[in-house]
């Protein structure tokens, strides 16, 4: 071996050498990664109180007398399924039962066809959450009326809007399907009350490793959150 050839090897060798210094020096001083590190947890329902609604037999229940939307799924709800949820913050929001023929036939405003608080949004904090994000749940009661009645107009739905994918046994909720294959809406029915549940998150979780928790795990859990809480009578 020539002297040049030498040299060039001894520069080579020395190369890697530092590389694999400040490699180490890097690792000793940021730590080895933590497995669970930017990962959030799921936790069990823990459904606190009673909500009561009497309905007409074999009829619906006036919009503006609905269950509040944020006393079925309330944050004490939220903080039981994502136990890692920092910066929850709450918001009420109304709903109408209206339809477009109803508008047609006549347009002037009818109290009985709102509910000031039929929907409700908790917006929070996970860790791993990405920057500039946050995670989103959203509640909406849908309809309120006789058990029967409730229970057939949600299969006519299912048929109708379903994804295909229903009937998945829950906790505290007589029967949920997918409303959106590729999304996160699971809509369900517990006694006179149905009800849809969705939301978006960016983060991992821990138990399962992937977003697809959120629909399959999470949403299901708060499902039987609500649910739990519904007590009834004619």
């Amino acid at each position: 071996m020539s002297n040049r050839s030498g040299r060039a090897v001894l520069v080579i060798i020395a190369a890697l050498g530092l590389a694999a210094t400040a490699a180490f020096v890097f690792v000793t001083l940021r730590g080895r990664p933590d497995a669970g590190a930017g990962t959030a947890r799921v936790g069990e329902p823990s459904p606190v109180g009673e909500i009561v609604v009497q309905f007409p037999a074999g009829g619906l229940v006036p919009t503006n007398e609905w269950p509040d939307a944020c006393r079925l799924l309330s944050d004490h709800d939220v903080k039981a399924v994502l136990p890692d949820a920092t910066d929850v913050e709450t918001a009420p929001l109304s709903v109408s039962t209206r339809t477009v023929e109803e508008f047609r036939a006549d347009p002037s405003s009818r109290e009985d066809e709102y509910q000031q608080s039929g929907r409700c949004t908790h917006s929070l904090q996970l860790p791993g959450e990405r920057v500039n994000s946050s995670t989103v749940v959203r509640f909406r009661i849908v309809a309120v009326g006789d058990p029967d009645l409730i229970a057939r107009y949600h299969r006519n739905q299912q048929l109708g809007r379903g994804a295909g994918v229903g009937g998945t046994p829950r906790p505290s909720v007589d029967e949920c399907y997918l409303g959106d294959l590729y999304g996160a809406e699971l809509v369900c029915r517990r006694g006179p009350v149905m009800f849809e549940l969705g939301g978006s998150t960016t983060v991992l979780f821990r138990e399962w490793g992937g977003t697809s928790v959120w629909r399959d795990e999470v949403l299901g859990r708060f499902a039987t959150s609500a649910g739990a809480k519904l007590r009834w009578t004619a």
